[in-house]
């Protein structure tokens, strides 16, 4: 394809037909569709979240642009909290505020206002293997736990089953997301509540029930 000169010196297609220059229009909405449909997965912050508040640091997992989610028992609601997103070439911090805490469940939704940041899609877990993604400690990197679900009959303080992996609980992981997947397959399948040699996580499904009965709320 031959290219006309613009004024303003940035060289622009040149169709021969109309056919070329429909098929050049739909690649180009075909591109932005691929942009926008994935842009929860490439922004410029990652959608593993550092958590500190009254000294205390825990961790956090992004659901949605805006969205965190995390333990309960960490947090009271309407409390303000620091949010440490990993960037690309830089961390950054940001504040969040705590919209609403569960503590039977043991989750907790923050919401927060930075720009391009990555975030998880959530499932039901599917398979065994599985990934816990947070932060120990205040100035130490992601901490990545991998383990397998084991089929205990545990349950949560108001008998709804736990999800149970085979790894140490290690502190300052509570609120990390439990992933399912690699790369730009990952999914949110639980929440990192407590543990010892055995990591007890809430569920998909207790997830979906706080989420569904809370997410309303605004700040």
């Amino acid at each position: 394809m031959e290219t006309d000169q613009a004024p303003s010196g940035m060289a622009v297609p040149a169709f021969n037909n109309n056919r070329e220059a429909g098929m050049w229009r739909v690649l180009l909405i075909l591109g932005f569709a691929f942009v926008f449909s994935h842009s929860r997965l490439f922004g410029q912050y990652g959608p593993q979240v550092r958590i500190t508040s009254g000294g205390m640091q825990s961790s956090g997992v992004a659901i949605s642009e805006t969205e965190v989610l995390t333990v309960g028992h960490a947090f009271t609601d309407g409390s303000h909290v620091r949010l440490e997103f990993v960037g690309v070439e830089h961390n950054v911090i940001v504040p969040g505020y705590v919209v609403v805490t569960d503590h039977d469940r043991d989750l907790g939704l923050i919401r927060h206002k930075l720009k391009n940041v990555a975030w998880l899609k959530r499932q039901r877990a599917k398979g065994k293997s599985l990934q816990i993604k947070g932060f120990h400690g205040l100035d130490e990197p992601m901490r990545v736990m991998r383990g397998e679900v084991i089929a205990s009959g545990a349950a949560g303080s108001n008998g709804e089953p736990l999800l149970v992996v085979d790894c140490e609980a290690v502190p300052g992981l509570s609120g990390s997301g439990v992933i399912e997947g690699v790369d730009d397959e990952e999914f949110v399948v639980g929440i990192q509540s407590a543990g010892s040699k055995q990591t007890y996580c809430a569920t998909f499904d207790q997830i979906e029930v706080f989420l569904s009965s809370n997410r309303h709320q605004s700040k």
